[in-house]
């Protein structure tokens, strides 16, 4: 029996890849399946966590303040915790990570939102300097953007 039910499943994947073959796709079947899909699937969410790996001078090009390297001062590493959720035609993606103070030469905890609506754009993003941040709004399709530090 389990050779005569083996033979059935073989003959049934020949037909299948048979017929499939000798389908031809269009672009028309590629844009329906592709809709189709964007359809079901309004909604996601993904979160990671990379390992940073910035060397010793890295920062070397950026201007100092008369401040002398290198910065940062030696080869560094940190995890950076990332997520980005889409729902539509809304989005919002964050981060934790570090920032290097070229002032101070200390690494720093930081974190950044980006949230967009549809239409407009928040961004809030952190200054050197704890209890500082710096937020923006912007529209979509102009340039245009209001931007704000503020003092937490």
């Amino acid at each position: 029996m389990t050779r005569n039910a083996s033979g059935l499943v073989v003959a049934l994947l020949v037909f299948t890849s048979t017929a499939r073959a000798d389908e031809k796709l269009t672009i028309d079947d590629v844009k329906k399946a592709w809709k189709a899909r964007q359809d079901k699937q309004k909604s996601f969410r993904i979160e990671w966590v990379a390992t940073v790996t910035m060397k010793a001078g890295a920062l070397d090009d950026v201007p100092d303040l008369n401040n002398p390297g290198p910065h940062p001062p030696k080869d560094t590493e940190y995890k950076a915790v990332c997520s980005f959720a889409s729902d539509d035609d809304k989005a919002a993606s964050s981060i934790e990570d570090s920032i290097y103070s070229m002032i101070t030469k200390t690494w720093r905890p930081a974190a950044e939102a980006i949230y967009f609506d549809g239409n407009c754009r928040v961004r809030v993003d952190p200054l050197i300097f704890p209890g500082w941040a710096q937020v923006s709004i912007g529209t979509g399709g102009r340039s245009r953007s209001v931007q704000a530090s503020i003092r937490t």
